[in-house]
C-alpha cells in the first residue's frame, strides 16, 4: 500500500498525473474513485442523510485506489477536518491507496 501526495503551483499537471495513475490502475483491474476535495466533504458531511451522497460514499469505499484532487485547495473548519481524518484513517485500516 502507497500514499502518494502531489504538490504543485496551479498547472503543472498534478491532476492530469493522478488521472493517469487512475487509468493505468483501471487498465491492471482496480477499482478507482476520482473525487475533488469540495465534493468528498459534501459527501462526508451528508452521507447520513442524502440517498445520493450514501450512493457516492459506498462506491468510494469500495475502491482499491482513491485520488482526492485539490486536497489542499480549500480551507477546512475544525468539524471538516474531523470527518477527513476519520475517512483517512478509517481508510487506511482497510489498505486502501490515496
Amino acid at each position: 500500500t502507497y500514499n502518494v501526495i502531489l504538490l504543485g503551483p496551479p498547472g503543472v499537471g498534478k491532476t492530469h498525473l493522478s488521472v493517469g495513475l487512475g487509468i493505468e490502475a483501471l487498465e491492471r483491474g482496480h477499482r478507482v474513485s476520482f473525487v475533488a476535495m469540495d465534493t468528498l466533504i459534501h459527501l462526508l458531511k451528508t452521507h447520513e442523510i442524502a440517498r445520493t451522497s450514501q450512493s457516492r460514499m459506498k462506491r468510494i469505499l469500495g475502491s482499491d485506489l482513491v485520488i482526492i484532487d485539490d486536497l489542499m485547495f480549500m480551507a477546512m473548519e475544525k468539524g471538516e477536518s474531523h470527518l477527513f481524518f476519520q475517512f483517512v484513517t478509517s481508510s487506511m485500516v482497510k489498505h486502501r491507496s490515496f
